[in-house]
């Protein structure tokens, strides 16, 4: 027995009712593109800090600084769309980034390997003593985005980040710092070491 147009209407809308989902998976090459943006953002912000010119930035602003990095070959395009523009205009109106831009010595994306007490790598007090008695050491490699020296004569050890925070936790500095010390202070501890080394000189804190 066929069906009437009635019939058929109601049979394919309880279909479609049952088998979509409420919210359709995006197709493969959109969801690559949300991953490339969530994922490469960062990186993209740091070649923007490695290469931009601080007196531009500082008079005509991150946009103008990024058209000028694309000019020049330093950012392709398709990264150039995915830097934190908004983030580098706070930076731009920050105390630290004019202390960048007078400073009398300044590297930037330093690279280094070097050999340290592998003890420093370990929260577990019996591994610690173990490998402190027993002179372990680890080769560590890495790069460290900015040091520079201040005009008063004090070196300064930056690595950019570019964490999210919740709204709570930027109206609430303590907060911030304390998530953001969790997250990467055994980090920069590891290369504030490293950095005195290779200056003969303490990193100021």
């Amino acid at each position: 027995i066929l069906n009437t147009d009635a019939e058929e209407s109601t049979s394919i809308d309880r279909t479609v009712s049952v088998f979509m989902p409420e919210e359709a998976p995006l197709p493969r090459f959109m969801q690559e593109t949300a991953k490339r943006s969530a994922a490469d953002a960062g990186t993209a912000t740091h070649i923007f800090m490695q290469f931009c010119d601080f007196e531009n930035l500082k008079e005509n602003g991150a946009e103008a600084e990024l058209r000028r990095l694309m000019e020049k070959n330093f950012i392709s395009e398709k990264d150039a769309g995915i830097v934190y523009t908004s983030e580098l205009e706070l930076f731009r109106q920050s105390e630290i980034f004019e202390k960048m831009r007078t400073a009398t010595k300044i590297m930037r994306e330093k690279r280094f390997n070097s050999r340290l007490p592998a003890e420093e790598f370990t929260t577990d007090p019996v591994l610690y003593e173990k490998l402190k008695n027993d002179g372990v050491k680890i080769t560590v490699q890495g790069v460290v985005d900015c040091i520079f020296k201040t005009d008063d004569g004090k070196w300064v050890l930056i690595d950019y980040k570019t964490d999210r925070l919740t709204k709570n936790e930027l109206e609430d500095r303590e907060k911030a710092e304390e998530k953001l010390r969790g997250r990467h202070s055994r980090q920069l501890n590891v290369y504030r070491e490293v950095c005195e080394r290779l200056l003969g000189e303490k990193i100021h804190r």
